[in-house]
Parts: structure tokens; C-alpha cells; sequence
């Protein structure tokens, strides 16, 4: 059996396990397992990457409610400090996963924490940065990527970003955006290492409970019930990241 090594970035206990829940829910029926390990509880070594991911048959960098490269907040901000140490720690060891085209997928700020370690300015966005059901268009090179496999052209993701990526990391190709509110929405960088912006291991139930932890994430007044649907169909892309390992 295939394993997975997950890569948390959560301190919240709530929406820790949520995260990990919400993985295995929808890796049950593939044939891989999952270990879970949380960044922020020093449980990885960024300094050591080969003995980090000896063992595991593919990574996955997780999203996190509470780390921003800016996410429009002063640099004092508590979350802007702590993803600072973490790019910077971390950096080399992305770098050995690109390097060494380790089967990876990036999701949300593992997205970012990639395209970072690419060489890519990671920041604050108005006119991308979304909460919310959005639409996920798929490029002709992503119509024809084994990861969207069994996929429309267009579907459904969950999206919940302050950050984007500001350019495209050399040598990545684009599979799919969302218009220009999100032109990188995912990417490969190489045969089995990709990213996406949108979450596909969440559905409306989880990001609902997820926002009333992080309410900061919806302008006031707005209730995640009005902007999140059902988006059963983009976990696909987590089974199909499941089957190329």
C-alpha cells in the first residue's frame, strides 16, 4: 500500500482535526494511507528532507486559517511572523521536493509555500484573494492532466485565500484558473508535483464550521452558509493525486 506524508499547519486543535478528517474521508476508498504530521508542533524537520519523506510514496502540503505571507494584515501580525520562520525553514526542504520531483501536491498555503520556494512573490490580493464556492476552469494542458482526470472543463472547488501567487514559477504550467480572480488556481511543475489554490478535500459542511472559527476570512454580515455549495465532485483531484502514487 501507498502512503501519504500530510504536512499541517494548523495550532487550532478544531480545525486541525477537521483538516485531517477531512483528508481521509476522502482518501477511504483509494488504496493509500495517511500520516499526519503538524509543522507548527515541530513534528518535521524542514533541515533533514530526505529523511523527512524516506518511507512515504507522495507529500501533501495542507492549507492553513491561520498563516499569511501577508493576508493585508501589519507585519506585526502574529500569523505573518510565524509564516515568515516557516517559509524561511522550509524553503530548503520544498526546494528538495522540486528538485527531486517527489510526488507532491500543494494545497492553499501549501500552494503558496511552493511557489515561494520557487522563486515566486507570495502576497496580499484584492482582487484574487476569495472566500467562497468558485468556479474552476481547466486549461487545455489541465483537460489533459492525469490530476483532473474524469473532471468537466469547469466544476466546483472550494476556495478561502487572502494570498496569492504574483507570477508563475519557472518551468510550471498552468491547469486550471479561476477567470482573472485567481489565475493560478493550480499548477504542475513537474509529472506528479502539483499545487491548487482551492481546497479539494473540503466540502460546504467542513469550511462552514472552519469559518465560524475564522470569521475574518468573510466580510461582516456575510454568513458561510450564503457563499459555500456542495463541491463533492473536485475530490477527485485528491483520488487522482491518490492513483498516480
Amino acid at each position: 500500500m501507498a502512503n501519504i506524508l500530510v504536512i499541517q499547519f494548523r495550532s487550532d486543535a478544531r480545525a486541525l482535526e477537521l483538516e485531517e478528517r477531512a483528508i481521509r474521508r476522502v482518501l477511504a476508498d483509494t488504496n493509500v494511507d495517511v500520516m499526519c504530521k503538524n509543522a507548527l508542533e515541530g513534528e518535521i524537520d524542514w533541515s533533514v528532507p530526505k529523511s523527512e519523506v524516506t518511507g512515504y510514496s507522495g507529500v501533501v502540503l495542507a492549507g492553513s486559517g491561520e498563516l499569511y505571507f501577508d493576508g493585508g494584515h501589519a507585519e506585526e501580525h502574529e500569523g505573518r511572523v510565524i509564516t515568515s520562520r516557516i517559509a524561511r525553514e522550509a524553503k530548503p526542504f520544498a526546494e528538495y521536493l522540486l528538485e527531486h520531483e517527489i510526488p507532491t501536491l500543494g494545497i492553499c498555503f501549501g500552494h503558496q509555500l511552493l511557489g515561494y520556494a520557487a522563486g515566486v512573490n507570495v502576497g496580499h490580493s484584492v482582487v484574487e484573494s476569495k472566500t467562497g464556492t468558485q468556479t474552476v476552469e481547466l486549461t487545455d494542458e489541465g483537460a489533459l492532466d492525469p490530476l483532473f482526470a474524469g473532471l468537466p472543463r469547469t466544476f466546483p472547488a472550494q476556495y478561502a485565500h487572502k494570498d496569492v501567487l504574483f507570477d508563475l514559477p519557472q518551468g510550471a504550467t498552468i491547469l486550471a484558473r479561476n477567470s482573472d480572480w485567481c489565475r493560478f488556481s493550480a499548477l504542475r511543475y513537474s509529472p506528479k508535483m502539483y499545487s491548487v489554490q482551492f481546497h479539494p478535500e473540503r466540502r460546504k459542511e467542513d469550511l462552514i464550521m472552519s469559518l465560524s472559527w475564522f470569521p475574518e476570512y468573510l466580510p461582516s454580515g456575510v454568513k458561510p452558509e450564503d457563499v459555500f455549495a456542495e463541491t463533492k465532485e473536485s475530490e477527485r483531484v485528491m483520488k487522482n493525486f491518490a492513483a498516480m502514487i
